[in-house]
């Protein structure tokens, strides 16, 4: 969906293989959370108006949030709990390209699946910056946590880690075009919320969706792409 492709006009000043965030509005300098605290999605029938929304394709995967604390990775579920076991056994690869993104310390959130359609191979989809290099973004503005992730994610140039677009007010027309695209949702969040339980965001399934299977649904209702 050319169409709803991000702005990408902002302008960096730091050095080419990590970013700076201590100047960031709302970056609070702190220790790395020993677990996120994840915001989940309330199921509306219907996005919401205004421009002050930012809207994303609901990607049909897992929800995973990633912490990387000098290449030990953690990962947890939806609910900021640990991922079992065998699931992190599972997942292990999405841990080796988290290593890839240019942080010594850092907190994600984002969607596993496939890289593209009908392939087996997994690809780690980031929609959320939490914590960077000894800061705290959760204050920060989701319009400036996306842009921020979106250019971390750029300088990693990494196949299997990809960057969740979104548009700009305009949430009907968006979902519109997703569902007649064959998308199962959208997700809208607003531009200024903080990363945490008020965070306020809504999801928005594609009628034509509802026959999806409960399990897929409950995989995929509270991530921020789904």
């Amino acid at each position: 969906m050319a169409e709803i492709a991000a702005d990408k006009s902002s302008v960096w000043h730091s050095k080419p293989s990590h970013l700076d965030v201590a100047g960031t509005p709302g970056a609070r300098a702190a220790p790395l959370p020993v677990r996120p605290r994840p915001p989940r999605a309330v199921t509306r029938t219907k996005p919401p108006a205004g421009d002050d929304w930012l809207h994303e394709i609901a990607l049909p995967g897992l929800r995973v949030i990633a912490r990387n604390e000098r290449s030990d990775i953690k990962l947890f579920s939806d609910r900021g709990t640990p991922l079992p076991a065998k699931a992190a056994r599972k997942d292990r690869p999405i841990g080796d390209v988290v290593r890839m993104l240019p942080a010594e310390t850092l907190m994600v959130d984002g969607i596993v699946a496939p890289i593209r359609p009908g392939s087996d191979k997994l690809g780690y989809f980031l929609s959320d910056l939490i914590y960077l290099d000894g800061h705290d973004l959760t204050r920060v503005p989701l319009e400036r946590r996306k842009a921020l992730l979106e250019e971390l994610v750029r300088r990693a140039g990494e196949e299997s880690i990809g960057f969740v677009e979104h548009i700009a007010g305009g949430g009907a027309d968006f979902y519109r075009e997703a569902c007649r695209l064959g998308i199962e949702a959208m997700i809208s969040r607003r531009a200024d919320s903080r990363y945490d339980a008020k965070a306020g965001w809504v999801r928005v399934e594609c009628r034509t969706s509802t026959r999806t299977s409960t399990r897929t649904r409950t995989r995929t209702r509270t991530g921020t792409a789904r």
